[in-house]
């Protein structure tokens, strides 16, 4: 079961209309259906339009959060889905749902701790970390290994008992991107974290990512960046900007106008 505290109705839900969708049966939770599960939710993409949203029509609380069956029913609906406390959220919720021992753990970033938050699954086989967040494709061994998004290479390093640390290979070196710490915690406590995120300075702009097919889009407000295995290229969305986030990262047009015209207002009277 999800050691979170909202509940297993919304990861039952979940769970099912994640495998419906597709195409997975969850009757044992091997090793296979983990990294078919991964896989699959990796395709959800990173987007803070729809938290954005939920912020300026709710008040701070327990009903600003999408849960995991939300999540799920927006994804196949609008294309939506999330930042990295949500999409954690409901992993966490699907693998539980399926059988998995599966549970959220924190993650300390340059600018914040317990900023950031991954998925550690604890199994007979091997303990594995999923990152859904950063749209990571496959689990990786809680001991470390590597993994390729688009064109940049993520290494994990377990480099303290308890504390695994993600790396992204740049042409000057590897950086280091956050630390995660393995330690159970309680699920009023990720909640709080979760709830806190929506203060983040990181709410100030729209952020939307995809990986797949060997490529990896990233926009901030009007600038996308497009890396692939052929190399990286800068592209301006100067026109038309929720017509070009519903094509280039399935999006619902309507949702990413209505964000764009809540953004540019809340912006306007800053």
């Amino acid at each position: 079961m999800s050691r979170l505290s909202s509940g297993s109705d919304p990861s039952s839900r979940a769970g099912r209309a994640f495998a419906d969708h597709f195409g997975l049966r969850p009757d044992r939770p091997d090793r296979s259906l983990l990294e078919d599960a991964c896989s699959a939710f990796s395709t959800i993409p990173y987007e803070n339009l729809t938290k954005l949203l939920r912020k300026l029509s709710t008040e701070p609380g327990p009903d600003r959060l999408r849960l995991a069956d939300v999540i799920v029913e927006e994804y196949v609906s609008l294309g939506a889905g999330g930042t990295c406390f949500s999409l954690t959220n409901a992993l966490v919720g699907i693998l539980s749902s399926f059988g998995f021992d599966a549970r959220p753990v924190m993650g300390d970033m340059k600018h914040g701790a317990d900023i950031h938050c991954a998925v550690l699954v604890e199994a007979p086989y091997g303990d594995y970390v999923l990152d859904p967040g950063y749209l990571v494709a496959e689990p990786v061994p809680a001991t470390g290994g590597s993994v390729s998004v688009g064109s940049s290479t993520l290494t994990w390093v377990a480099d303290s008992p308890g504390r695994i640390s993600m790396f992204v290979e740049r042409g000057s070196g590897p950086e280091k991107r956050y630390e995660l710490k393995l330690a159970e915690i309680a699920g009023e406590e990720f909640l709080g974290h979760w709830q806190r995120s929506f203060d983040a300075p990181g709410m100030n702009s729209l952020h939307l990512c995809r990986a797949g097919g060997g490529e990896r889009l990233y926009a901030h407000n009007s600038n996308l960046r497009i890396e692939a295995r052929s190399g990286k290229r800068n592209v301006k969305l100067r026109e038309d900007w929720a017509g070009s986030v519903s094509a280039l990262f399935g999006l619902d047009g309507r949702l990413a106008a209505q964000a764009l015209a809540a953004w540019s207002a809340t912006k306007a009277s800053r």
